[in-house]
């Protein structure tokens, strides 16, 4: 007689066994999860350190690079104040007797605003005398001068300031001076930078209402007076401080930026920023970025 013998192979698994399976899977899981959650939020933030690094370096250089060259009139060493200007409408940005204008808190968010003003090239020189009976002819055609164009004609000690009508014939503008050859041609502009909506409904910072740099939530700028001649501003104030904006021989800009993003951060930043500290809402980055600027026309 033969005893039968149990199977010494296992044909499935416990419960108990199971249960053990699915925790340790479970904690893989949220394990692989954790750290996918937590490199996404590092690469957001490095992401949005990055464009705001980006951002407020670029709106630096091109505040630094116009506010350097404001009041920059050719030969002139001074605004066309004395220049017969022939335009119709001779205020606001087609007012050429200051190189410097601006306004306190008149932008989004109690920003800022500062219009600069000079000319935008080196000259054109003037290929025949002119007088108050011919036509204006510079250089070449590849000039960049053309119909609607507002330009300056200066000979270093007087100037005209008219609209090119026409080429290739006599235009309307009568002119009071005689120029010679040692005359030259040059494009008066006026660069109104102010912070404003941008395309994306966002603050941004903007040139004459078009928009450059994104993200720039506000701006605060003082102005360097120098009282007694020395090219050495005495004192820095805001806009409605000024006494005289001929006598501010430098400019002091701050930026606020901050990411396009929401939740970049663990909580609301409180940043320092116009003596004071501002809270950079619905938990995104901030900086700020400041830079005092010279304006070289006006340090000689």
């Amino acid at each position: 007689m033969s005893l039968s013998t149990r199977n010494k192979y296992q044909n499935g698994l416990t419960l108990v066994e199971l249960m053990i399976a699915m925790v340790i899977s479970l904690v893989l899981v949220g394990g692989v999860t954790q750290t996918y959650i937590s490199t996404k939020q590092t690469y957001r933030l490095t992401e949005a350190q990055s464009r705001i690094q980006e951002n407020g370096r670029f709106a630096l250089y091109l505040l630094t690079r116009d506010i350097r060259m404001a009041d920059f009139w050719g030969c002139l060493t001074t605004p066309p104040k004395s220049a017969d200007n022939h335009l119709a409408v001779t205020t606001g940005i087609y007012d050429f007797t200051d190189g410097l204008a601006a306004t306190n808190d008149a932008g989004l968010n109690d920003s800022d605003t500062i219009t600069l003003k000079g000319v935008s090239n080196n000259g054109v020189h003037l290929t025949q005398v002119v007088s108050n009976a011919t036509d204006v002819q510079t250089v070449s055609d590849n000039s960049g001068l053309g119909v609607g164009v507002v330009v300056l004609l200066s000979n270093c000690l007087q100037g005209e300031i008219f609209q090119i009508d026409s080429t290739g014939s006599t235009g309307a503008v009568t002119l009071d001076n005689t120029y010679g050859l040692d005359a030259s041609i040059y494009k008066p502009e006026a660069r109104i930078y102010s912070i404003g909506p941008g395309a994306s409904g966002e603050p941004a910072l903007l040139l004459n209402g078009v928009e450059l740099v994104e993200g720039v939530e506000n701006m605060q700028i003082l102005y360097g007076e120098d009282t007694d001649g020395d090219l050495t501003p005495n004192y820095y104030v805001d806009a409605a401080t000024v006494t005289d904006m001929e006598q501010v021989v430098s400019v002091k800009v701050s930026l606020l930026l901050r990411s396009m993003e929401n939740n970049v951060t663990s909580s609301n930043l409180v940043v320092t920023y116009n003596n004071g500290t501002s809270i950079i809402a619905n938990r995104r980055l901030g900086r700020v970025f400041s830079a005092t600027i010279n304006i070289r026309n006006r340090m000689q």
